[in-house]
């Protein structure tokens, strides 16, 4: 997996071969990449402004910093905020932390004006020029996204829609515009194999706006001949509607050089979640691509996302930086006063205009990528690598136990390993595992004398201690291999909850740990690739085991 997922394979123009997705040099390719939500379209939720703020879309924050700072200090504000924002430093970091991809969310309001007339807006163009240049220097394949289409194709703020209508599939303005920005993409980056591939539409249609779907496959049909007339060469990214969740549109095969791509948040990392998705692609013949998931636990993301590259999926992490957020790569500090814009956006007193733009001027400081606070352990998580806590239930993809188990709540049962909820839980809190609040110790996995199970990880280096943590059902013996060598004996006495040093692991750009089970039965917490702080589970006897 690791080659597939490596910067040295991105080299040529990607394209769609069966159910892969494979680079210029015909080797399978995997995106493992970020998004840059916030930048080009901003939502409310990433300047920290809570859930159902009316500042919720780029049309409504121009006239919030209109109205805190006055017209002459908003002029200079969006430039100022989108060189801030993204820049080559962003860049280099992304690179540096081991992602091959960028996916750039872009508003159709920095492409072109919003007149009656069609006229391109140039300076909206090279934002997109100055970004893939960056990452062409850094070889990272840029995937851009029509996040916003002319009036809107969502019929929610994600998509800066004026009234949460998606006029996109109701005004032919709307439609014959859209296809005249993708022409326009199309005919600029038709030569740019670091561009990965064209991503018609965020999320379409969600709710009732489903009405609509007929018109949506109308729309990529029209969107799809368009582009080809120009560029035959680049992928076509589609998705589907309710947040891309729902597949119902995809009742034919688009085009042969397509990527079908599901987005997926708070969900079981299963198979059987990606299930649906997995008969589609095999139906179609046509690749898959996690286009968008984040907003978890990094417990969640080192679940979801290693199943879904064993899965032969791509994984897009949402979002590259956002505003005094925990659980994203980067953050933005909130700048002294931050509380009393949150204020004024909520119905408080206007904090005056000199003070509301000294606040956003350390706004846009902060947000240079050297003034953000680094989430390591997030990225860790993301790609799997020191140090990072491995819940025992995300055990690799193809594993299989030895007695056939079934669970009542449909979370890996084809895998035949008997899980059991941890004592306290219950199933009503386990719909989706309540991924984003609730501890990922609701599930355990239990393992007899015969059954092994494996976990894989990235870019290991010499020397990173591996830990176990487990309780024994029963005086249990279970070994501990590194890429089929022996790394470790534990001996378990019944009762006891042991985080054990199980060894030390060489040095590997990919590695699979195997825990085998020779004698008696454990309940398997988590398999820990270096030493993580602050472990989620108490009590552990500690003990280390030496190396063999």
């Amino acid at each position: 997996m690791f080659e597939k997922i490596s910067r040295s394979s991105v080299d040529g123009f990607l394209r769609a071969d069966g159910r892969k997705i494979i680079n210029g040099k015909g080797e399978e390719f995997l995106p493992l990449g970020v998004a840059f939500g916030n930048w080009l379209l901003c939502e409310g939720n990433m300047w920290a402004f809570g859930e159902g703020n009316y500042y919720d879309r780029p049309r409504r924050f121009e006239a919030l910093i209109r109205e805190l700072c006055g017209s002459e200090y908003a002029s200079g504000f969006w430039t100022r905020f989108r060189n801030n924002f993204v820049n080559e430093a962003d860049i280099d970091a992304i690179a540096d932390c081991g992602f091959n991809s960028v996916r750039i969310p872009i508003n159709w309001r920095i492409l072109i004006e919003d007149e009656p007339e069609l006229r391109f807006i140039e300076e909206g163009f090279q934002i997109l020029d100055r970004c893939i240049d960056w990452c062409e220097k850094r070889n990272l394949y840029v995937f851009l996204d029509l996040h916003g289409a002319v009036g809107g194709q969502t019929g929610t703020h994600i998509d800066d829609s004026i009234n949460n209508i998606p006029r996109l599939f109701i005004d032919e303005d709307c439609y014959t515009k859209t296809l005249e920005i993708w022409r326009e993409l199309a005919r600029r980056y038709k030569d740019r194999w670091i561009v990965g591939g064209y991503d018609l539409l965020n999320e379409p249609l969600s709710g009732e706006h489903k009405k609509y779907t007929d018109r949506l496959s109308k729309f990529y049909d029209d969107c799809i001949a368009a582009i080809r007339e120009i560029d035959k060469k680049h992928i076509i990214i589609l998705e589907g509607t309710d947040g891309s969740s729902n597949p119902t549109v995809f009742t034919k095969r688009f085009d042969s050089n397509s990527v079908i791509s599901p987005h997926m948040y708070c969900l079981m990392p299963s198979e059987e979640t990606f299930a649906p998705w997995i008969e589609l692609s095999e139906k179609f013949n046509l690749p898959l691509w996690l286009g968008e998931t984040g907003r978890g636990r990094p417990e969640w993301f080192t679940a979801s996302y290693t199943l879904s590259l064993q899965l032969g999926m791509g994984v897009n992490f949402w979002p590259w930086k956002r505003t005094a957020w925990k659980v994203g790569a980067c953050s933005v500090p909130a700048p002294d006063g931050w509380e009393d814009i949150v204020a004024y956006t909520k119905g408080g007193k206007h904090p005056g205009y000199e003070r509301a733009q000294r606040i956003l001027d350390e706004f846009l400081h902060n947000m240079l990528y050297e003034n953000c606070d680094k989430r390591t352990n997030v990225v860790d998580a993301v790609l799997r690598r020191p140090n990072v806590r491995v819940p025992a239930i995300a055990f690799d993809a193809g594993c299989k136990g030895s007695f056939g188990e079934k669970n009542d709540y449909n979370f890996r049962n084809a895998s035949g390993y008997k899980i059991e909820l941890k004592p306290g839980r219950t199933l009503e809190r386990l719909p989706s595992m309540d991924i984003c609040e609730v501890a990922w110790d609701a599930l355990t996995l239990v393992l007899r004398e015969g059954e092994t199970v494996s976990y894989t990880a990235m870019s290991i280096p010499d020397g990173t201690p591996l830990f176990i943590e487990a309780e024994a059902k029963e005086d249990a013996t279970v070994s501990i291999y590194q890429n089929e060598k022996l790394l470790s004996t534990l001996e378990f006495r019944t009762g006891e909850n042991i985080r054990a040093k199980a060894g030390i692991l060489s040095l590997s750009d990919e590695t699979t740990v195997t825990v085998k089970i020779t004698k008696g039965s454990v309940k398997l917490y988590a398999v820990c690739f270096g030493d993580v702080e602050e472990s989620r589970y108490n009590g552990f006897l500690e003990i280390e085991i030496p190396q063999v």
